[in-house]
């Protein structure tokens, strides 16, 4: 018959595979030092798209040509890249990284990843109430174990917005259970907006409806502007 482990040993199992997936994460995140320096990850989109935005023309923000002129006045040593990696995202996103573009651009990843990760702490915390497994451990438990996800790992080495996108589903379904309906639409309707232009993978295929383009490329423009819609 065989024997079932007992809990004093699975609990030392689960934290020696927790502490030695962080320890791995950690080796490759410094192992991939250089690439994210030179401007190989994600973040290169938003950084591009808060320069165009700071510095104009913003009407401009979904030409592809700009923007590898823009990408490649930060990141000229990516050798793979011929041109710009697109920014396909609404134009009120790129709002958000207007103050990193004050930073160099590895400045700014890092200052993007440090907010990402007081997300990562902030989430557990905000359902607490209404996850009850949340309950039986501490929060610190939980953002270890995020970040010992793989999935997590990759998102903060690319630099992308996913976790901002997670914070928002977040508040979406607490507002809906303290009956906040009119912060849970609000909340909801940011989500459906980023999710229908990033939801297929290239720009200029993104826009079935250039009028709802125009409506939200408003945001973000100046008096007299206006936001070009991406070609397609």
């Amino acid at each position: 018959m065989v024997e079932t482990p007992k809990p004093v040993v699975l609990r030392k199992t689960g934290w020696l595979l927790l502490v030695a997936t962080l320890i791995l994460h950690a080796y490759l995140a410094w192992h991939l030092k250089d690439y994210i320096r030179n401007g190989y990850t994600d973040f290169t989109i938003f950084y591009s798209a808060g320069k165009i935005l700071r510095e104009g023309p913003r009407p401009s923000l979904y030409d592809r040509d700009l923007q590898y002129q823009v990408q490649k006045q930060f990141a000229p040593n990516v050798t793979i890249r011929h041109a710009a990696l697109p920014y396909n995202h609404p134009p009120f996103e790129a709002l958000l990284f207007v103050p990193l573009t004050w930073f160099s651009y590895f400045n700014a990843y890092l200052v993007w990843n440090l907010f990402n990760v007081v997300i990562l702490c902030m989430i557990p915390i905000l359902l607490r109430d209404h996850v009850a497994i949340l309950r039986t451990r501490p929060p610190w438990f939980w953002v270890l174990l995020t970040l010992a996800f793989f999935p997590t790992f990759m998102t903060l080495i690319q630099g992308q917005d996913s976790i901002l996108l997670l914070l928002i589903f977040v508040l979406t379904f607490v507002f809906l259970k303290k009956n906040t309906d009119f912060l849970a639409a609000l909340a909801s309707r940011t989500v459906k907006k980023r999710i229908r232009m990033c939801g297929k993978p290239a720009v200029p295929n993104m826009s079935a409806r250039p009028s709802e383009m125009a409506e939200m490329g408003s945001v973000t423009s100046l008096p007299g502007e206006r936001i070009e819609s991406p070609p397609g």
